[in-house]
């Protein structure tokens, strides 16, 4: 072997532990600076008609958000639906054009669709309604933006609420 080659082979063992210590310490800063974010909290504190005709109702859910972190955590999109008597009559993905603030609650409304004909036993009568779905955010950082972005980490919280309604009027 030549010296150039024997610099070459040493450079590269080099090369190879400073990407290897790169690696850990990158996944030290992914795991340890993500982790420290909780989750919000979300549930369903009411449910309202808010229209009606003779194929369904428009079902206005009133959610309550809670932000326990020190940080504000911007949301990204909820993905939910809707079911009746144990059957799923609406899905929806919606964005959620929201931050919430350090240590806050919000409220905020979905919608959902009941089209009356996906109903068993008709549409007359309160009915109970759930809601149920999970919401995606970004925790602080740009670290954890940047995973979020490339769908490496998309941190997501639960909820879940049913609420009494009627569906035609009386």
């Amino acid at each position: 072997m030549t010296k150039l080659d024997l610099r070459v082979n040493e450079w590269s063992k080099r090369l190879g532990r400073l990407l290897l210590l790169l690696s850990v310490c990158l996944s030290g800063v992914m795991l340890g600076g993500c982790s420290s974010t909780k989750a919000p909290s979300l549930r369903v504190i009411d449910a309202t008609v808010t229209e009606r005709s003779g194929e369904a109702a428009v079902v206005s859910f009133l959610i309550e958000l809670d932000n326990p972190n020190d940080q504000p955590l911007q949301l990204r999109e909820f993905s939910y639906s809707v079911s009746i008597d144990g059957q799923t009559v609406f899905s929806a993905k919606r964005s959620a054009e929201a931050t919430l603030p350090q240590h806050s609650t919000q409220q905020m409304f979905l919608p959902g669709v009941v089209p009356f004909a996906r109903l068993s036993g008709g549409a007359g009568g309160v009915r109970a309604c759930l809601l149920s779905g999970h919401v995606s955010y970004t925790a602080p950082g740009q670290l954890a933006e940047i995973l979020f972005d490339a769908e490496l980490r998309v941190p997501k919280a639960g909820f879940g609420g049913a609420q009494n309604i009627e569906l035609l009027s009386p």
